[in-house]
């Protein structure tokens, strides 16, 4: 290979590797060997450059996740959409597959919330006249945290969910409200990925309250499952 072509080589290499790595992370980064104009380029050198660039990015790829020390959930928009005429069902869609064909309604889409530590209050009345749903009873949609435990552990969860809601595991029903307040109470697995979700029903009309009293996730040290939660890598 004459020394014109093997510097090109090298020169292709150098703008692939800018164009993955963004130029302001090349002109920041401090290499160990700075080339002048005239200088001839030497393999172990510019091998040096390429192999400190990659330590560098390893870092940046093994940095704590930009969400750490936050506590979203999301306010699913499935079937009904924000509300809905009824009663809490015995299940809902909390997956995040997506039909190829025709449509998907998923409570695992949505709004993102950001609660404290799991805990959050806020006002889930629907924007409606009082006689929207017959008989005066409305649903808005759940709330679902997405989460993971470190340990074998249980868990109790005590929500305001105004006349008649519910909480779901996994998007099955657990339990439902009573008198206005609801309890969760369940048991999870170390390291396996679950969705606790909480619905606010109103049988005298649209306005609703919706309260999750605990910081639930701070209090059992759960971790929130960020790429299920932003579908992230697949999730």
């Amino acid at each position: 290979m004459n020394p014109r072509s093997k510097n090109r080589k090298y020169v292709w290499a150098a703008l692939a590797l800018a164009a993955v790595v963004g130029v302001g992370a090349l002109v920041r980064a401090a290499v160990p060997h700075t080339f002048a104009t005239g200088d001839t380029l030497a393999a172990a050198d510019l091998n040096g450059n390429f192999t400190a660039l990659d330590q560098r990015l390893a870092a940046l790829e093994a940095k704590a996740e930009p969400f750490a020390g936050t506590y979203p959930a999301v306010r699913g928009l499935g079937p009904g959409g924000a509300w809905f005429c009824g009663t809490a069902p015995t299940t809902i869609n909390v997956s995040n597959a997506v039909a190829a064909t025709l449509y998907t309604m998923s409570n695992a889409f949505g709004d993102v919330v950001f609660t404290s530590g799991g805990a959050i209050g806020i006002d889930a009345s629907m924007n409606g006249p009082a006689s929207a749903c017959a008989g005066g009873t409305i649903c808005a949609a759940p709330l679902t945290y997405f989460l993971k435990s470190p340990v074998d552990q249980s868990l109790t969860i005590h929500a305001y969910v105004d006349n008649t809601g519910a909480a779901y595991v996994n998007g099955t029903l657990l339990s439902n409200g009573v008198n206005g307040t609801v309890t969760a109470s369940f048991n999870v697995t170390a390291n396996t990925p679950f969705s606790v979700s909480f619905m606010t029903c109103s049988n005298d009309g649209p306005s609703m309250a919706f309260t999750v009293n605990d910081a639930f996730i701070t209090k059992y040290n759960l971790q929130v499952d960020y790429d299920a939660t932003f579908h992230r890598n697949g999730k």
